[in-house]
């Protein structure tokens, strides 16, 4: 199950990004709840928060965006498989 983060009403603040750069290293997969940020501004603030971070953003549903980022060093069984 993806780990959550949430973006409060400070916005994308500089403890955010680290908060979910740590969850990516023990995690590949994780949700972040956005905001209070307008439909539109949604997706741009997730993709701008992948782009910081090297992640990829898998999809932004309602206020939750999915990031991936790949771990090598996870052992197998932890690791997620793409086909």
């Amino acid at each position: 199950m993806p780990v959550a983060v949430r973006v409060g009403r400070e916005g994308l603040s500089p403890g955010v990004i680290e908060t979910i750069r740590r969850r990516l290293s023990r995690c590949e997969l994780i949700k972040v709840r956005l905001g209070e940020v307008q439909g539109g501004q949604r997706k741009a603030q997730a993709a701008q928060i992948a782009e910081a971070l090297g992640a990829h953003l898998a999809g932004v549903v309602g206020r939750t965006a999915l990031l991936y980022r790949p771990n090598e060093r996870l052992d197998d069984a932890e690791r997620i498989r793409l086909p």
